[in-house]
């Protein structure tokens, strides 16, 4: 009897946490639509997201001065997992032509150096604390303005 009232109370958190889940998914889904509004230089901070419109234009021309921060101050290259237009992004039709994927995880150390650095910069840039089907395969800082579907 313990064991079967054990069981029924791990399937009641799985759905509780499950719950939780989509829950924040329909937040975050909300909150995108508004990201997706913002002004020149606006910042914003999610559950799963940040976001940092940027002050000025943006080009992949400017990854040099990128790769340079990352590499002076981290003493290796900068973990450029996508660079333009990727297979992830075509299947999920997302324009990515003029952004870049960096493998860096936004709650780390190395995330928040480069996040300030992109800021100091204007550079406009979304970070993924987590996966979002159809958008993120998982954590990651996007830099560039965001891909639009086509």
């Amino acid at each position: 009897m313990a064991e079967a009232a054990a069981k029924v109370e791990d399937v009641r958190k799985q759905m509780s946490g499950a719950d939780t889940q989509v829950a924040q998914a329909l937040i975050e889904m909300q909150a995108d639509k508004q990201l997706g509004k913002l002004r020149r230089g606006a910042f914003v901070r999610s559950t799963s997201l940040i976001r940092y419109a940027g002050a000025g234009p943006w080009a992949l021309s400017q990854v040099g001065k990128i790769q340079t921060f990352f590499q002076q101050k981290f003493g290796r290259p900068l973990p450029i997992a996508v660079f333009g237009q990727g297979a992830i992004h075509n299947q999920w039709h997302l324009d990515h032509r003029n952004a870049m994927d960096v493998s860096v995880n936004p709650n780390g150390q190395e995330a928040a150096a480069l996040m300030d650095f992109l800021r100091a910069n204007g550079i406009p840039f979304s970070a993924f604390r987590t996966a979002i089907p159809n958008v993120a395969t998982g954590p990651h800082i996007h830099i560039g303005l965001p891909s639009h579907r086509y």
